[in-house]
């Protein structure tokens, strides 16, 4: 990789654990008994990197959700227990995703050491991450909006950003312009046209991609959601979907460690997560 190390974080998308055996849908297997063993050795290697780790970045969905609230409870307690050598420091970022909010979300900020349900954060060598939270707070575009052939990712897995959040995204963008930082932005759903399956974008993710690629800071958003994962490139952005922990193959795991320099972004990746080496 050209040029010298900026900073280096590890990455990991829908891990999605839930006490229950091998689910299937379309045709893949959600290895749910297995995500334990999976993130126990990202994490491991997490916490031996950890003095060059600037961060570690979770991109939404930490459980599944099951029947009751009792075993939701359970499997959010489980898993942050695991997550605990990471997890119970201000290096570890999360991203709200929609199974997330089967626990309740004061008790996910409060638990995972979040800022809030959405936030920015000042990296090394002017570099800005922006956490931009896709959830029900668009409710009002969703109402306008019905599920449709043309616009299949108004479906209730999905969401989008709301006009509050949206004036902060503005803003946040604004102030990165002024202070001559480059920006990696996370969020759940995808917003970048080709980089996931349709019927797994964010609601108002037209108006979303426009607002980033028209902001000269913009060069990286990283997503989770769409488990098979995904590449797009609109200007200068490059739009990455990462690959879930829950469906990586048997004895396979799913996550990366990513270096970034003032040059290019080199996506590491572990097991089924893809490696990429982006120009920025």
């Amino acid at each position: 990789m050209s040029g010298e190390t900026s900073f280096v974080f590890g990455l990991v998308a829908d891990i999605q654990y839930a006490c229950k055996g091998i689910g299937h849908t379309e045709g893949r297997a959600q290895r749910y008994e297995e995500v334990p063993q999976k993130l126990m050795q990202a994490v491991q290697i997490w916490h031996r990197d950890a003095p060059k780790l600037e961060f570690v970045l979770s991109l939404g969905d930490i459980i599944d959700g099951r029947s009751t609230q009792a075993e939701t409870d359970e499997d959010f307690s489980y898993i942050k227990n695991i997550l605990g050598p990471v997890a119970s420091t201000s290096k570890f970022l999360h991203v709200l995703g929609n199974h997330c909010l089967t626990v309740p979300r004061e008790r996910l900020i409060d638990e995972l050491r979040m800022p809030g349900s959405y936030y920015s954060r000042e990296l090394p060598s002017r570099w800005r991450l922006i956490d931009s939270k896709l959830a029900q707070e668009a409710a009002h575009f969703k109402a306008q909006h019905p599920m449709s052939d043309e616009e299949p990712q108004m479906a209730d897995w999905n969401g989008g950003i709301g006009s509050a959040q949206s004036g902060w995204l503005n803003e946040q963008l604004a102030l990165a312009k002024l202070l001559g930082e480059r920006v990696i932005v996370a969020c759940h759903h995808q917003i970048g046209q080709g980089a996931a399956r349709k019927t797994h974008m964010a609601w108002n993710w037209v108006e979303l991609q426009q607002l980033l690629v028209a902001s000269p800071c913009v060069r990286l958003v990283l997503s989770g959601h769409d488990h098979m994962g995904g590449y797009a490139q609109h200007g200068h952005v490059h739009f990455v979907t990462v690959e879930a922990m829950l469906e990586a193959p048997a004895h396979t795991d799913a996550y990366a460690i990513v270096e970034v320099t003032q040059e290019c972004v080199h996506i590491k990746g572990e097991g089924s997560v893809t490696s990429r080496q982006l120009r920025v």
